[in-house]
């Protein structure tokens, strides 16, 4: 099969159109959420003395006053997204909050800011609103679109865990001197700081690196997927249960964003042509029509060849 048959069976293959409807509500009620703890880290910085530490001398800092408006917009536009109303405009203007939030401030990174912006460019996209949204009320429903976003999103997912896997190899995080600073070890929930020993904590480190690892690669497989989405499930609410609580809410994030990918992996994608997709308008319907007809018609003439031959062959003498 050439590379251009196959980047064609790509870009016409289709998949049931919940699967990306799916991560645009669980995408959506995470933005949401992001919002107000942009409002709170833009205060922490900015109303709390700390030292502002801006990556271009050029970019015009929010003002004191516009900071609850600009993340209760970014909240609300989450709520659009993921209700499925004005996805476009919702999904254009959370690339445009979250682009200006990174370029604020050097202490506003986060890993998951970026993974979130590339799911929102890719659901924005994709037509993730052909079913489970606001819109089906008046538009209908389609069943069927087309499946390279939802690749493209499994992708990222396994780029993300490879890509944190292997920074991790280092000698702070293999030491497990990270884990043993990042452990919450007070409440109910805490971990016992008696059972941290440094070689227990080595072996977490090496742990979840080999976890991250093997969801990269499990994923993709039928063999081993519901096992990874269980270790990844439980990976990311240990994460939950006992890193320090300062940066819960970003973890609760971080996790609805990469598990409700975990999803994609379960949906059948399907090579349609695009005269048989549910979906076609009318002048690919005319077409289609058109293209049966041409086809009934050479196959009549074809049976009809042999016999014409021979009424025609004149007598060997």
């Amino acid at each position: 099969m050439s590379l251009t048959h196959r980047l064609h069976r790509i870009v016409g293959s289709t998949v049931d159109a919940r699967s990306l409807a799916i991560v645009r509500i669980a995408v959506g009620f995470a933005l949401l959420i992001r919002g107000f703890v942009s409002w709170d880290m833009m205060n922490r910085v900015y109303l709390s003395g700390l030292c502002v530490l801006p990556y271009f001398d050029w970019l015009p800092v929010l003002p004191h006053s516009m900071i609850p408006g600009f993340c209760l917009f970014w909240s609300f536009a989450g709520f659009c997204l993921m209700i499925g109303w004005r996805t476009t405009i919702a999904g254009v203007s959370l690339l445009i909050l979250i682009s200006y939030f990174l370029a604020l401030d050097q202490q506003f990174y986060g890993s998951h800011l970026y993974l979130m912006a590339l799911i929102c460019f890719l659901v924005t996209i994709g037509d993730s609103t052909a079913d489970l949204a606001c819109k089906n009320r008046t538009n209908g429903v389609r069943t069927r679109i087309q499946s390279w976003p939802v690749t493209l999103l499994k992708l990222q997912l396994s780029i993300v865990y490879l890509f944190t896997s292997f920074t991790k190899i280092n000698h702070d995080y293999l030491s497990g001197l990270v884990i043993n600073l990042n452990l919450r070890g007070t409440g109910s929930l805490g971990f016992p700081e008696n059972w941290l020993t440094p070689s227990l904590a080595s072996l977490m480190a090496v742990g979840s690196i080999a976890t991250e690892l093997f969801l990269a690669i499990g994923l993709w497989f039928a063999a081993t997927r519901r096992l990874a989405v269980t270790i990844g499930i439980v990976f990311h609410g240990s994460i939950l249960i006992w890193i320090a609580p300062a940066v819960f809410w970003e973890l609760i994030v971080f996790a609805v964003e990469t598990l409700c990918l975990y999803s994609l992996f379960f949906w059948k994608i399907e090579y349609t042509p695009a005269w048989q997709r549910p979906d076609v308008s009318e002048r690919d319907s005319a077409e289609r029509v058109i293209l049966e007809s041409a086809i009934r018609t050479d196959e009549s003439v074809l049976e009809e060849l042999p016999t014409s031959r021979v009424m025609t062959q004149e007598p060997e003498h």
